[in-house]
């Protein structure tokens, strides 16, 4: 919209060439069927047609899914012959931080570990830890949508980690609580969800041997930092400030909630 702002200062309405993109970059078909909807050529002056065109170009690029991707030495398929599962590629330096801890806590410990990756979708986290060190006794691998349970095991045979992988199609909580009851409890618990991870802590916790770790990953950044206020109090029982320390606030939100799920069940930290 910016680019075509920019060079719109022919009568032509704004608003309908806007409306236009809206249109064609929200298409579901968009990614497959990239042609310019009558809407786009009707009474356009010449130089949007080639402004559009651009745009159709780029959006063309963008809304492709991604097959694969390489992150870290690992390579992760994100679809099987049907579904795509989700990525977050701004996520890879958050799982790049993962791996040096894993192999930090391995050297600890002196032993490998049993590790979880409770919100696994195409794995790249837990793969990622067992792929990049010798870290892993077991890994679990944990997902609720049945879309991953194919991809997830093309991923650990394609990294020839299957032989200590396991895989999980459950509920989060559920997982968690199937680990603890089983008495197979976890070094690492990692809870990495969509969204706020407040409703998965006390399973976690439940779920984590004595002296393990439970990994925590919040997404929605922008109540934590105050925006608006109210979510945060609602997600996390905390009030916010939108200040330039708000991301050092957010942190301590986040450990706060960690502290007081260990609180209700009388453990220590």
């Amino acid at each position: 919209k910016a680019f075509i702002l920019k060079f719109s200062n022919n009568s032509w309405s704004f608003n309908n060439i806007i409306m236009s993109c809206d249109i064609l970059f929200t298409s579901p078909t968009f990614d497959k069927n990239p042609v310019f909807p009558s809407i786009f050529t009707s009474e356009m002056p010449p130089l949007f047609v080639e402004i559009t065109a651009v745009l159709l170009a780029i959006a063309s690029r963008a809304t492709k899914p991604k097959l694969s991707v390489w992150e870290g030495n690992t390579k992760i398929s994100l679809t099987n012959d049907h579904e795509t599962v989700f990525y977050n590629e701004r996520g890879s330096f958050n799982r790049s931080l993962g791996v040096i801890f894993i192999a930090a806590e391995n050297e600890l410990k002196e032993r490998k570990l049993d590790v979880a990756d409770v919100f696994a979708a195409s794995g790249v986290r837990g793969i990622r830890y067992a792929n990049e060190t010798e870290s892993i006794k077991t890994l679990y691998l944990n997902d609720i949508s049945p879309n991953s349970e194919e991809i997830l095991k093309k991923n650990i045979k394609m990294n020839q980690i299957d032989s200590f992988s396991e895989i999980y199609i459950k509920d989060a909580n559920y997982f968690l609580i199937l680990k603890a009851t089983e008495g197979e409890r976890l070094d690492v618990v990692d809870i990495d969800p969509f969204g706020p991870p407040t409703p998965f802590i006390d399973c976690g916790l439940q779920a984590v041997k004595k002296n393990g770790v439970i990994a925590i990953t919040a997404t929605d950044l922008a109540p934590l930092c105050g925006i608006p206020k109210k979510a945060a109090l609602r997600k996390y029982g905390s009030l916010s400030i939108r200040e330039e320390f708000c991301h050092e606030t957010a942190s301590r939100i986040l450990i706060k909630i960690v502290l007081e799920a260990c609180g209700r069940r009388g453990l220590t930290f």
